[in-house]
């Protein structure tokens, strides 16, 4: 039976962007503020939220701003995305960050077709090579649409590694808009400057970036399930 009406948005999405909009504005009770909505989330919601912006040291033990805080506070995006961006821009690795965040706020360029689907993972296992990462393949197979000279050349590439167009003119659109984002508090210059990619080749670097700027939102796959995992299997 559906319910009378929908839940209101508060009581329905993360609060992490909107506690650290609140804490920028000097309020630090953010429970107190929360409460005084109209339709206020549950207590569980607002703590849940606040866990996390700790864990991801946006705030401190007394839950007030840290330096990285105050800066995802003034980014117009979630936390987790906010973190990879600043990490990008920190690190000099900006360029290929950008093309990750923008995908994970639209979608992965690789089209996603049942028929095709063991064609488009082997092309997906191509351009992410030794790294074995889905997010690696994206800056990838990004960069070499980009590098394409015609539109003769761009319809070959996508047709051959099973790539979207609209994804990716909607990615570079999406880049334009975060890197602007940067610019506005302050992290990137508004004219480009090669610092900002310096280190944009570094593989290694990359990776940890990700990783670093995406936690605690990772998981370790293993090639085996461990015995426990195994045991849970059953067969008729």
């Amino acid at each position: 039976k559906l319910a009378p009406y929908q839940e209101p948005e508060i009581r329905r999405v993360s609060l992490s962007e909107v506690c650290l909009q609140i804490m920028l504005l000097g309020r630090d009770e953010v429970r107190s503020f929360f409460s005084k909505a109209l339709s206020p989330p549950t207590d569980e919601m607002v703590e849940e939220s606040l866990q996390y912006l700790r864990t991801i040291n946006a705030i401190d033990s007394s839950f007030r701003l840290t330096a990285l805080g105050f800066h995802l506070a003034k980014l117009p995006v979630e936390p987790v995305l906010g973190k990879l961006l600043i990490y990008g821009a920190a690190f000099g690795c900006l360029d290929p960050i950008l093309t990750i965040a923008s995908a994970l706020s639209y979608k992965s360029p690789f089209l996603k077709s049942f028929d095709d689907r063991d064609q488009v993972d082997r092309i997906r296992g191509i351009f992410a090579g030794d790294t074995n990462s889905d997010l690696v393949a994206v800056v990838r197979a990004y960069n070499g649409w980009k590098g394409c000279q015609s539109q003769q050349e761009s319809r070959q590439y996508l047709r051959a590694n099973f790539l979207s167009y609209h994804a990716l003119t909607m990615i570079d659109k999406y880049k334009k808009q975060f890197r602007s984002q940067l610019v506005s508090i302050g992290f990137v210059q508004r004219k480009y400057e090669l610092l900002e990619d310096q280190n944009s080749g570094n593989i290694s670097l990359l990776m940890a970036i990700i990783s670093g700027g995406l936690y605690p939102n990772l998981a370790l796959v293993t090639a085996t399930p461990p015995p426990s995992a195994a045991a849970a299997v059953t067969t008729d």
